[in-house]
């Protein structure tokens, strides 16, 4: 009993996570121009360091390109998860895939065989 509740839970875990395909993820926005004030965040109790304005911008350069990255990574993540997903749903048959559906969804009733 213990094992049908793991594979529940990696089930659940792993079939109703799934975020959306990476091609519906937006690009990351563009860098603004050098020539240009970045405005941005700050991290946390920065402006009590009393930063001069290049100091500002260099820190908001920086947060900014980390955004961009993160952003690229999330997308990769995301579409690792779809393969992931695509993958493991074409080991099923498509009665295990049908079961599979009725467990997701809490349907115990028929999922459950005499």
């Amino acid at each position: 009993m213990p094992m049908q509740r793991f594979f529940t839970v990696a089930a659940l875990t792993a079939f109703t996570a799934l975020p959306a395909p990476a091609a519906d993820t937006p690009a990351p926005p563009a860098p603004p121009a050098a020539t240009s004030a970045i405005k941005g965040v700050l991290p946390r109790d920065w402006k009590k360091l009393g930063l001069s304005d290049d100091q500002k911008q260099k820190a908001y350069a920086i947060t900014a390109d980390a955004k961009a990255k993160l952003a690229k990574l999330e997308a990769e993540i995301a579409a690792i998860k779809d393969d992931e997903h695509k993958q493991l749903n074409a080991l099923l048959s498509d009665e295990q895939r049908k079961h599979l559906a009725q467990l997701l969804t809490g349907d115990k009733a028929e999922s459950k065989k005499p």
